[in-house]
């Protein structure tokens, strides 16, 4: 629920995150960052609908349904 729903960064995260944004490569960049590398701020929502479909396919299916199809690609 948390990925789908997403969950309120706190001032913790924003700083671990803003610290170490060079050690991310593009796609952690596009996860975790706003369009143009951007930090999401305290109390702005971190959604991860792609993960949430992963864990969901998973939960359907199970690891067939993750490591084959989709998820998988």
């Amino acid at each position: 629920q948390l990925a789908a729903n997403g969950f309120e960064v706190s001032g913790e995260w924003f700083a671990k995150t803003n610290q170490e944004k060079s050690r991310f490569n593009p796609a952690g960049l596009k996860m975790f960052f706003k369009k143009g590398n951007l930090s999401l701020k305290p109390g702005e929502l971190l959604k991860q609908p792609e993960l949430a479909n992963a864990l969901r396919r998973l939960r359907d299916h199970g690891p067939k349904g993750f490591y084959q199809g989709d998820v998988a690609k």
